[in-house]
């Protein structure tokens, strides 16, 4: 058999032996055999440890990303928390714009009821009055109502308006529930994740504490086995001590057989007593072979139970394999979800970005970066798998390699019981001479007291001289033959440690090889498990930061609309006001004009000059009363006036996030940025309103200049001459 196919053993079945003895020749036995302190740790358990400090290092990895997952469920908590604070907000303006449009129906019904009443006045007083300058005063005052019917029409349909922006923004702010939503179920799909991948480990540390528990069975074994050899090498040195006394007693012997001549009747008989106990030597010799198989089959037994060790580690190697597979078919599925999960988030930001109403190079831009990020991680996922196939051409090749291990492992067992068979077989053997030399010794003594009896029969003597000669001779041959089998035996023997030694270190080394390919495939799964995380939290990440942008965006724009709408409305009570007060002086005037004209067809003609100066006053009254709403109305139309044209709003368009209204021919221009502040634009909002109102008061200023028209007519300059 080759050495190179002995040395695929397994390196923890023969730990390294102390010896203390000496051969024959004189060769310390501890030169023959490698020594090796077992005190000290071995390179398995050093590995071992190396194993154990990287899963706890992976563990504390792992209490940090539940630290992390924690921090982002409360952060969630947060945004939801701020989304129930602007839920009760909307729920706030909306009851404001209730009550908004309560207040207009209460308005509507006191000008229409003023509006009948002044009708009823004008049309019974024109009735009475013959002059027909009144009429077109009254009609004046009732294109005046209409335009005021129209104004609150208009608002109507500002608050309308404001109620569907309302019932878009509760819409906007589901669509980020219904995300937030999604995110929780991801990240609980990522503690179900982690929760699995902590079982694993359980099950894997589980695993390696059994294999150590069976290497330290196998160790004792072993070192039983190493301790029967020991026993078994202390019995051949007590044999060889017994050997060089007997031989020391032998010489002596040789001294006194001199004396004994005078022994050849006695030899005869005692010859055939010599028969017979040698025949009952066979006899007891194949009792002695009898126990020599009994005993071969104690050792077929251990051999048996050594290959049914080596079985379970197959199986056990098998096992790990199967979950090998398992794990890379449930990243496989992890990484389809993967895929869904980033088309379902593909899906959400283009709804998102029709919600905002982005311009298209925006959503070019932004679709153009998530499908990178797509392709980066389909790329990514190619490599792991790659990577795992890789794993599995190196974990096959190791499989045929531990078989062949465990085949020469067999082999070198059997070699090992042979060479046991033949240290037994030589014990057997010193064991027999032994007993010849004292059944010698006895017959020696027998033959002094024969000597002393008898002294004759030189011719016997010299036969026995002869024989007893001849056995020495084959006695001293024996012993030669002996002495080299046994320098063979531990020639051998040394020769079988170092091939032992070799063999151990040469497994050792396959050994870490394999548990580094193992760290390195738990290496490779935990960075797959680790770029998956990564992933999904940079995406989290961008997610919550792009959903913070816009909620704070959104939150600026609604109280700038809600500050709008508060300016708006109290520019409404204040023109209401204005209003009123034009109503309370027409209606003055009307009375004022009513009792001049009575005054007039009174008799009583006293005192003209007087009222047409009271006339005058109060035509000074009606000129300053109407510069005023002239001033309050170019104020109100400067304020509603482009800040780029200088003129009024045609189109009118909010930006978004500063919220200044803006012309959209204003808005054409290639610059990303608000005319007015120069802040950077993220998009524009139609508002009709806007423009009605500026049509109003259009109509509003020809109206006041129509009046200025009638107060300048030259039919008040000849009544005021007339009066004069």
């Amino acid at each position: 058999m080759n050495r190179s196919s002995r040395r695929s053993t397994v390196n923890t079945n023969f730990p390294k032996l102390r010896k203390t003895a000496t051969s024959t020749s004189g060769i310390p036995i501890n030169k023959i055999y490698s020594t090796m302190d077992l005190r000290q740790p071995t390179s398995d358990e050093i590995f071992v440890r190396e194993i154990e400090k990287k899963i706890e290092e992976q563990r504390i990895d792992l209490e940090e990303r539940n630290v992390a997952i924690k921090s982002l469920l409360g952060h969630f908590e947060n945004i939801a928390s701020v989304c129930r604070d602007e839920k009760n907000k909307n729920i706030e303006f909306r009851t404001q714009n209730m009550e908004l449009v309560k207040e207009n129906r209460q308005l509507k019904r006191i000008i229409e009821e003023k509006n009948a009443a002044t009708e009823r006045n004008c049309y019974s007083r024109v009735s009475k009055s013959p002059l027909l300058v009144n009429k077109d005063e009254i009609d004046v005052i009732l294109k005046e109502n209409d335009s005021l019917k129209e104004v609150i029409k208009l608002k109507d349909k500002e608050i309308e308006e404001k109620t569907s922006e309302i019932s878009s923004f509760t819409y906007k702010v589901m669509n980020y529930r219904e995300i937030n939503s999604g995110m929780e179920k991801s990240i609980n799909d990522l503690n179900v994740e982690i929760n699995m991948n902590k079982n694993i480990k359980r099950k894997l540390e589980e695993e390696i504490s059994s294999l150590h528990g069976q290497n330290q069975v196998l160790n004792e074994k072993i070192q039983g086995f190493l301790s029967r050899i020991e026993d078994l090498e202390r019995e051949i040195k007590k044999n060889k001590l017994e050997y060089d006394e007997l031989m020391k007693n032998t010489e002596i012997k040789d001294r006194e057989i001199a004396k004994m001549r005078t022994l050849n009747n006695k030899l005869c008989s005692e010859n055939q007593k010599i028969t017979e106990n040698m025949a009952k030597e066979k006899t007891k010799e194949k009792k002695e072979l009898v126990e020599y198989k009994n005993n071969s089959e104690l050792i077929e037994a251990y051999i048996k139970e050594l290959s049914a060790a080596n079985e379970k580690i197959d199986r056990l190697e098998k096992k790990k394999i199967e979950k090998f597979h398992r794990i890379k078919k449930e990243l496989v599925a992890s990484l389809e979800e993967f895929k869904k999960n980033s088309q379902s988030d593909i899906l959400k930001y283009e709804k998102i970005i029709q919600d905002l109403e982005l311009d298209k190079k925006t959503k070019d831009s932004k679709i153009k970066a998530l499908t990178d990020e797509l392709s980066r991680s389909e790329t990514q996922k190619n490599s792991y798998l790659s990577d795992l196939n890789k794993t599995e051409i190196a974990l096959t090749n190791e499989k045929h390699s531990l078989s062949t291990l465990s085949t020469k492992h067999n082999e070198i067992i059997s070699e090992t019981q042979k060479l046991k068979s033949q240290l037994e077989s030589l014990n057997q053997t010193l064991e027999r001479q032994s007993k010849k030399l004292i059944k010698l010794h006895n017959y020696k003594l027998k033959l002094k007291t024969i000597e002393k009896d008898q002294k004759t029969t030189s011719s016997a003597n010299s036969k026995l001289e002869k024989s007893l000669d001849h056995l020495n001779e084959k006695y001293k041959s024996d012993k030669e033959k002996w002495s080299n089998e046994e320098n063979s035996l531990l020639t051998k023997i040394q020769s079988l440690q170092e091939e032992l030694n070799s063999e151990k270190t040469f497994n050792s080394i396959h050994l870490q090889e394999v548990l580094k390919l193992k760290l390195a495939l738990s290496s490779q799964e935990s960075k797959i498990i680790r770029a998956q995380k990564t992933e999904e939290d940079n995406k989290f990440k961008a997610i919550i930061s792009k959903l913070e942008i816009e909620i704070t965006e959104n939150r600026e724009t609604i109280s700038k609309l809600q500050k709008n709408l508060m300016n708006n409305s109290s520019q409404l009570a204040d023109k209401i006001k204005i209003i009123e007060g034009l109503e309370k002086t027409i209606y003055e005037l009307k009375e004022t004009i009513e009792k001049q004209k009575a005054e007039l067809k009174s008799p009583d003609f006293l005192g003209l000059v007087e009222k047409s100066r009271i006339l005058k006053d109060r035509e000074q009254a009606i000129t300053s009363e109407l510069a005023k709403i002239s001033y309050a109305v170019e104020a109100f139309e400067n304020g509603l006036s482009c800040y780029v044209c200088l003129g009024c709003l045609e189109s009118p368009v909010i930006i978004i996030p500063c919220g200044h209204a803006v012309c959209y021919k204003c808005t054409t221009n290639d610059s990303n940025a608000c005319p007015q502040c120069s802040r950077k634009l993220h998009g524009q909002y139609k508002i009709d309103w806007l423009e009605h109102l500026a049509d109003k008061i259009s109509f509003q200023k020809q109206v006041l200049e129509s009046v200025n028209a009638l107060m300048a007519n030259r039919f008040y300059c000849e009544l005021y001459n007339k009066l004069q």
